[in-house]
């Protein structure tokens, strides 16, 4: 038997947390409809896209527009596409300037400059005859000294601490696969917290209310503001001058880093072994599973209902010990590639 696993979106992560979600997902076919598809799933991928496109030095404002247009045409209610594109719009203006900023500040840090060596490229390795693991790199960097990387896009409500990104499955099993075809340094942690930087809110006197000089934002929120806190500005013996005032907010609540934050990471061959035995044990339980033909489910009160799309349908089920095909109908799709990328075009 081939077997794939795929960690982006990922077969392996599923299998590893329950067989019988990945089951529905990646045998089964079905993914929810999009009008159903979780907000953080979409706007995950507009935001990889959007900053795809500006690695590539291409323009990424058309391509928005597109995949906005694209889930409305799918059932998704409009004011909630517009709210995510205009959240998506933000957020990758806003990583633009923080890190073109950076590079101008700090031009040595970073390993800077990068340089693009590709992007989503697809890897494959057959470690036993019969299994195949498969992965796809989303973006692959050079540094100055031609060394590379997985440059590995995360687009959460939290940044982790290190000790998640010492461990993190996906990108570990990337690096196995990318040092079976040429070496790779490591990986780049590329952060970006979906979390909207609060605007600088102005009072009529050209100061801003209370408050909000002391609320972490970013500098372009604060840059936004810069013109209102001129045009109302009323002098007073606090600052002798708005620009006075305002450089003393940017230093007081310009906190850019507590949204985009990076970090390289080494791999040692010990990690990626230890990596690589949990790959083995998950691929032999789907090996089990498809040879019993039942995929057990992990029963979680907590992530259950939180987290898995399929949870509704899968109690279901239980329940009645039949396929639902009326709820497998009217709440998920076939999982085609268009569905899978949300209306992007590439």
């Amino acid at each position: 038997m081939t077997l794939d696993l795929s960690l982006s979106s990922s077969a392996y992560r599923d299998a590893s947390n329950c067989l019988k979600r990945y089951q529905y997902r990646w045998l089964d076919n079905l993914v929810p409809v999009p009008r159903d598809a979780k907000p953080a799933l979409r706007r995950g991928i507009w935001l990889h896209r959007t900053l795809e496109l500006h690695d590539l030095g291409e323009p990424w404002e058309a391509e928005l527009a597109r995949m906005a247009n694209w889930a409305t045409d799918n059932g998704v209610e409009e004011s909630k596409v517009l709210d995510l594109q205009a959240e998506v719009f933000d957020l990758t203006q806003q990583y633009i300037a923080f890190w073109d900023n950076e590079h101008r500040l700090r031009p040595d840090q970073w390993l800077e400059p990068w340089t693009l060596a590709g992007t989503e490229q697809k890897l494959e390795f057959s470690p036993t005859p019969g299994v195949r693991l498969t992965a796809t790199v989303d973006v692959l960097k050079r540094d100055r000294q031609g060394r590379l990387w997985i440059w590995e896009r995360k687009t959460l409500s939290e940044i982790p601490d290190a000790d998640w990104r010492c461990v993190d499955p996906q990108t570990m099993l990337q690096m196995v696969l990318l040092r079976t075809q040429e070496p790779v340094q490591g990986v780049v942690f590329d952060y970006v917290c979906t979390k909207s930087p609060p605007r600088v809110k102005v009072r009529n006197d050209g100061r801003v209310y209370k408050g909000d000089d002391e609320r972490p934002t970013t500098a372009l929120r604060l840059a936004q503001a810069q013109e209102e806190i001129k045009r109302n500005w009323k002098p007073s013996i606090d600052f002798e001058s708005p620009g006075a005032y305002v450089a003393w907010l940017y230093g007081r609540i310009a906190r850019d880093p507590l949204w985009f934050q990076r970090y390289p990471t080494l791999r040692d061959n010990s990690h990626l072994v230890e990596n690589m035995r949990d790959v083995a044990d998950t691929t032999r339980n789907i090996l089990a599973a498809h040879k019993r033909g039942h995929f057990p489910r992990a029963w979680n009160n907590l992530t259950c209902p939180l987290f898995c799309p399929y949870m509704r349908l899968c109690a279901n089920e239980f329940q009645t010990g039949q396929r639902n095909e009326i709820m497998r109908t009217e709440y998920f799709t076939e999982a085609t590639e268009d569905n899978w990328n949300q209306g992007r075009s590439a």
